[in-house]
């Protein structure tokens, strides 16, 4: 929707997004000095917000620089995030009715996990005393947040 003001600019919701870089910063960063690779914290930023991104953006992104401008492991996460969107796509195209409306709310809970599992794997690669950006909130907490999978399981033992 072109009529809708983004979340950031909006001042009630404008110090949850300090630091994160727009789409428009995004873009700019990647048109930049196109003949360089990435910063490696841009590189790693970029990774971290994917699964924020639409499926276009993702793709964007991967047909604007070339593979070996990305950090391994970044452009590692790219791909998977862009791989899952895509399934998603796919998914939505073929589903319909309210028949559909469990599987599908499973399959998303499936891939949020897996897009999640993917992040702390590749945390955890990464940890060698590197930030992404000072004010950027790394998320490090979620390492002691149960997952939602976990906490289904747990209810369906019981």
């Amino acid at each position: 929707e072109t009529n809708v003001s983004p979340l950031a600019i909006l001042p009630k919701y404008k110090n949850r997004f300090v630091g994160i870089p727009s789409a428009k910063d995004l873009y700019a960063t990647l048109l930049d000095k196109r003949h360089l690779p990435l910063d490696l914290n841009f590189s790693r930023l970029v990774s971290r917000v994917a699964p924020y991104l639409s499926f276009r953006q993702i793709e964007y992104i991967l047909e604007t620089r070339p593979p070996t401008d990305w950090q391994p492991s970044d452009i590692r996460r790219l791909r998977y995030v862009y791989s899952i969107k895509k399934k998603v796509l796919d998914i939505s195209e073929s589903y319909g009715g309210l028949s559909f409306m469990p599987q599908s709310f499973f399959v998303s809970v499936f891939l949020g996990e897996a897009t999640r599992a993917s992040l702390k794997v590749s945390e955890e690669k990464v940890e060698d005393n590197m930030t992404l950006q000072n004010n950027f909130s790394t998320g490090s907490n979620m390492k002691h947040v149960s997952s939602t999978l976990t906490g289904l399981r747990q209810r369906r033992v019981i």
